[in-house]
């Protein structure tokens, strides 16, 4: 009996041993949210710039052209927001709330909030034109199209931090109408402010103009004293430039606003308003987001967080439709507008160029951002209420599927028209354009639209040669689909933007000395990132993304040259 008693205690106590080491082992084998995190941080990171390597590098022009962009479109949305914040939060949560003398003891509200909105804006716009202006001599370098892209980001993030804080006051939060109301004002806000921004450039150019004009006379004197070599004619006819351009008050006709466009030395006011374009449609699309998520969840969402952690199925499919509408609406002003084109209708259209191109950004950035958010709602059920796993989860599930959407969009658009022969080729587009303008002249002369005659019949033939062209045009499908390409790069910019937020905020307040200096290490921050991101981007991302396609083919036949030489 005790020798069995003995046994039965040896027996259990080897199975409390070995369940005390099982422990041990679960317990070793638990994993924190932290090294999770870095973990997959560690593993993405890897796959992600293998896959971006082998994009730079693909046997395409196009896709490389494409994956440069939407890098240089990546870091200046995140540069235009580190500096749009940064000076914000200097202003909101330092300067004006500080007692005095380091602030004006002033308590922040919405009023404040959107002066200061306001006056960033303003700012920027401004800053934006003198710059380019500035730097009107250096188009070689590419400093004018780093301006652009840009000027156009922190422009546009400005915007949105004014009408987005317009958005959240008690007039607009409760009612769908009065936010479908703010995106109006909105509108007609940004058309008036481009309009000054216009008139600034007009007099900074004939101002310019009225300068030179008062070197060239020192210099006509000096050439007509000198033997005929052909000098004097060229400095009468810059002489007789500039007198047109300084005695022009501001267009006051169509043909004044062409003559002025065509002017050579005027051609960086196109830049930025090109940089004005991407501004306008980015500060509408986000209000357009807004509104579209007002519709699922019946509350306004705030500019930074979401405070719907778990969205249902519906809401997902809802935003997924919104989606789908706002690229159903990019593809008809895209259509729309290649029409007018090769109908002759832009002839009467020349001054609403730009007004075509905000249209059609407005509708694809919305697009682009409805897809954004579907995508963190998707990643959220897997990750539940860790919100900064999801959002670096979402950035990087953005850049992948960005990267395989350029080269299956590019592939479908060299499969409709190759590229030597798409509507992006020039020779190509001025052909097709001359032939079908000629035959649409000889309609129009027939049913009288020439004379500006509308009919009812006229208009019902116009609408059945819009939708017959967008059901059969080769070329207008193709251009369609290089627009979508375009826009995604906007879909990884927006992304990885708010990753870097929510990490900088993380980092803020989880040290001592960041939490109680917190605008202070923001600032630090953003100047520290400005200083090494931004040369790094002006001088290497910038001069890759400005090349076009034939650049990069002819350095891809120049380096296949090179390796078949050895």
């Amino acid at each position: 009996g005790e020798a069995e008693g003995e046994a039965e205690g040896e027996a259990k106590g080897d199975s409390e041993a070995e369940a005390e080491v099982g422990e041990g082992e679960k317990e070793e084998e638990e994993v924190n949210p932290v090294t999770l995190v870095v973990g997959i941080m560690v593993f993405a990171f890897l796959f992600i710039n293998m896959v971006i390597l082998h994009c730079i590098n693909y046997p395409d022009p196009n896709i490389r052209s494409y994956v440069y962009r939407m890098m240089s479109t990546t870091i200046s949305v995140f540069l235009a927001v580190v500096g749009n914040e940064g000076m914000y939060s200097l202003w909101v949560e330092q300067i004006l709330p500080a007692p005095f003398p380091r602030g004006f003891s002033l308590v922040v509200g919405y009023k404040i909030k959107l002066v200061v909105g306001a006056g960033q804006l303003i700012f920027f716009y401004l800053l934006l034109n003198i710059i380019a202006f500035k730097l009107r001599n250096s188009r070689g370098k590419g400093y004018i199209y780093a301006l652009k892209v840009i000027g156009g980001h922190i422009t546009a993030f400005a915007g949105i931090t004014f009408f987005g804080c317009m958005q959240e006051t008690e007039i607009f939060c409760y009612n769908i109408g009065m936010s479908v109301l703010l995106i109006c004002i909105a509108t007609a806000s940004m058309c008036a402010l481009r309009l000054g921004s216009h008139k600034i450039r007009v007099w900074m150019h004939r101002r310019d103009m009225k300068q030179k004009l008062s070197n060239i006379s020192t210099d006509e004197e000096q050439s007509a004293k000198l033997p005929l070599t052909g000098a004097a004619p060229v400095v009468t006819e810059a002489r007789e430039l500039c007198c047109q351009a300084s005695t022009m008050d501001g267009p006051h006709t169509a043909e004044d606003e062409e003559r002025l466009l065509e002017d050579p030395s005027f051609q960086w006011a196109d830049e930025v308003s090109e940089a004005e374009d991407e501004s306008m449609g980015l500060i509408l699309s986000f209000l357009l987001r807004q509104t579209a998520i007002f519709t699922i969840v019946h509350r306004l969402l705030p500019m930074r967080g979401d405070p719907m952690l778990m969205p249902s199925l519906q809401d997902k499919l809802m935003l997924l439709s919104w989606s789908v509408g706002f690229l159903f609406l990019m593809a008809m002003s895209t259509a729309a507008s290649m029409h007018a084109k090769r109908t002759g209708l832009s002839d009467h259209l020349s001054r609403m160029e730009h007004l075509q191109n905000t249209v059609q950004a407005t509708f694809a950035m919305a697009f682009t951002l409805c897809a954004c958010r579907l995508g963190e709602w998707t990643l959220r059920g897997f990750f539940k209420d860790d919100v900064a796993l999801c959002l670096v989860a979402t950035a990087m599930a953005t850049t992948v599927a960005v990267l395989v959407a350029i080269v299956v969009l590019d592939k479908l658009a060299d499969m409709m028209i190759p590229q030597t022969e798409s509507w992006d080729a020039e020779e190509h587009k001025n052909n097709a354009l001359k032939g079908h303008d000629a035959e649409e002249h000889k309609h129009k002369e027939v049913s009288g639209e020439t004379h500006g005659v509308a009919t009812l019949d006229s208009t019902t033939s116009a609408a059945m040669r819009f939708f017959g062209d967008l059901a059969s045009s080769s070329h207008l499908k193709e251009y369609m689909l290089r627009r979508i390409i375009e826009g995604l790069g906007l879909a990884v910019g927006i992304s990885w933007e708010k990753a870097f937020h929510t990490s900088e905020e993380s980092v803020v307040e989880g040290l001592i000395f960041t939490h109680k200096h917190a605008v202070i290490s923001k600032l630090l921050f953003g100047v520290v990132l400005l200083g090494v991101v931004f040369p790094a981007w002006l001088w290497y991302l910038v001069p890759k993304a400005r090349m076009h396609w034939r650049d990069f083919q002819i350095a891809m036949e120049t380096q296949n040259g090179l390796l078949e030489g050895k």
